[in-house]
């Protein structure tokens, strides 16, 4: 990861007889009060921890003497059902004061990066709880069904917008909540599923399966993520089983193509997920999988019983359907999606999936008029021309304040062997290239690539 900016050299001092107040003054600038208050955590380590294979971190900020805010997070030590009843796991070792942060010091100062505070001004404001994240404010926001859910949905968001703007002030008129409309209309959707583009048209409420074959919502692993991009690391990350897509190379197939995975979950048991996480130091609840739009309602169900507040990061292959994602509009405070090709031939042979970049550009463009957004790009050997180029292009074209991940760590896993153009790594220039390509287009990519 190239480093956001100036490390804060307080973060290092393990004298504990120095004053609290300027590293709590540092923590709640970066968004980590929570962290840094926290007593221990688990860290699952990923291989975008640049020198680092695959681990279990241990890590216990020791820094504060006081008592943990929130339960400990054991999600990979303790089983998920224990989570999901409501019991606390027992502590892990302490593993070193300030590891947390000896391993990604970038994600500590991001906050300070000038490139990071204008893109995603309003989700640091959620992060440092300066704002409510947008799931709260559309629970607060009332409104009128009698001429049907989707028209009453359109003018809870035209509200949503207008409070956002200045413009209003909210007020409790109209039947039910935002939320609560966007829970219906995403049950109604699975009913004859459209969730995504595939549009199959089972009743998932049912348990008839689809392209995705998933039944319920299940959780392959929950845990706070330190290898994401430096403005959302530390990640309170929740892995869905099973994926609309069937990536002939994709590193989580362990995950995405076997939906039976994992454990099944209720939306209460998603519901603690989520506040556990945001206790123990998480900036976010990231949303992933496999592919979290199977899932959609279930997770918009479990929002309104949890009793944190968190910004809420949608982190997918962004083939919902265009009803889906204006459902997901007024929930999620940053986007994180994967924009993988440009030739839809390239989509069709390698994710098995059509209409690729009509979808994909279509739910983009919808995303990029609420919620701040870090778009992913990975880089395939050989496709620089076909698909990288273009999809930069586009970017700088369509949603030009969106940071871009432009992101090297392909490596060929699962069944890419079987496609020799692909069984291989990114060359080095074909990323200095990109790079080069993106610098020319003035995108912001530097602070999360």
């Amino acid at each position: 990861m190239i480093s956001s900016g100036r490390h804060n050299l307080d973060m290092y001092n393990t004298d504990r007889t120095i004053p609290r107040a300027p590293l709590v003054k540092s923590f709640a600038r970066a968004g980590l009060s929570n962290l840094y208050k926290g007593s221990a955590l688990y860290i699952r380590g990923r291989p975008a921890l640049r020198g680092l294979s695959p681990v279990v971190w241990a890590i216990a900020p020791q820094m504060w003497k006081g008592p943990p805010i929130g339960p400990d997070l054991g999600v990979l030590r303790t089983p998920l059902s224990a989570h999901c009843a409501g019991r606390s796991p027992a502590p892990p070792p302490p593993f070193g004061d300030l590891m947390t942060w000896m391993i990604r010091p970038d994600a500590f100062v991001a906050f300070e990066n000038e490139e990071i505070r204008n893109s995603l001004s309003r989700y640091i404001r959620v992060v440092r709880g300066e704002e409510a994240p947008l799931f709260r404010i559309a629970q607060r926001i009332r409104v009128d069904i009698s001429g049907g859910l989707w028209k009453a949905h359109e003018e809870g968001l035209n509200v949503m917008k207008e409070f956002l703007s200045g413009e209003c002030d909210l007020e409790d008129q109209g039947q039910i909540s935002l939320l609560d409309v966007k829970i219906r209309l995403a049950k109604e959707l699975a009913r004859n599923c459209r969730l995504c583009e595939w549009k199959c048209g089972v009743n998932r409420l049912e348990g008839e399966i689809g392209v995705c074959r998933v039944r319920g919502p299940r959780i392959s692993s929950a845990f706070i993520h330190m290898g994401e991009e430096p403005p959302i690391t530390p990640s309170g990350t929740i892995f869905f089983s099973g994926c609309n897509f069937k990536c002939v190379f994709c590193q989580n197939w362990d995950i995405s193509q076997y939906p039976e995975s994992g454990k099944p979950v209720s939306e209460r048991d998603l519901s603690i997920m989520m506040d556990r996480l945001r206790r123990s130091g998480a900036r976010n609840i990231n949303l992933v999988g496999g592919e979290p739009t199977p899932n959609l309602p279930s997770i918009l169900a479990a929002l309104p019983l949890t009793s944190e507040d968190f910004p809420i990061i949608w982190n997918s292959n962004m083939y919902m359907s265009e009803e889906a994602t204006k459902l997901l509009i007024g929930i999620v405070d940053l986007w994180l999606p994967d924009f993988k090709y440009w030739d839809d031939e390239c989509a069709r042979k390698y994710s098995k999936v059509v209409r690729y970049r009509e979808t994909v550009t279509r739910n983009l463009k919808i995303a990029y008029e609420l919620g701040d957004m870090i778009i992913r790009h990975l880089v395939l050997p050989n496709h620089l021309e076909c698909c990288t180029k273009p999809i930069l292009k586009w970017i700088s074209d369509n949603t030009p304040n969106a940071l871009v991940n432009i992101m090297a760590q392909y490596r060929p896993e699962y069944m890419a062997r079987n496609y020799p153009e692909i069984d291989k790594r990114v060359r080095r220039d074909e990323m200095v290239e990109a790079y080069r390509y993106a610098d020319d287009l003035g995108l912001k990519w530097r602070s999360v690539s």
